[in-house]
């Protein structure tokens, strides 16, 4: 994502919001989620609250990111909620070729 900021305090239950910036320069709240879990250097975790539009309904995720070292590197594993839903209602009213 470009243009977007990522503002919280790192404390499990705080709120945190990505924020976006539009076209004139001003940045809005674009994501709100909550703190779940924050170990430095290991693991962060959010729930996400996706805002209903007119196609879907508001619905939580949970996003969790895990740093590990395995020798000199570090890998980064994401996992984030199941989308099913979304998916499902996207094939059945556009075809698969829409996820391509």
């Amino acid at each position: 994502m470009y243009n977007y900021q990522l503002h919280a305090q790192w404390i499990p239950g705080k709120r945190a919001v990505w924020k976006a910036k539009n076209a004139d320069g001003v940045w809005g709240d674009h994501v709100e989620a909550e703190v779940l879990v924050y170990q430095p250097k290991k693991h962060l975790a959010f729930k996400i609250m996706h805002q209903a539009t007119k196609d879907y309904p508001a619905a939580v995720s949970e996003l969790h990111l895990y740093l590990d070292s395995v020798g000199e590197q570090v890998h980064l594993h994401i996992e984030q909620g199941d989308f099913t839903y979304l998916v499902s209602r996207i094939i059945s009213s556009q075809g698969i070729k829409s996820l391509f």
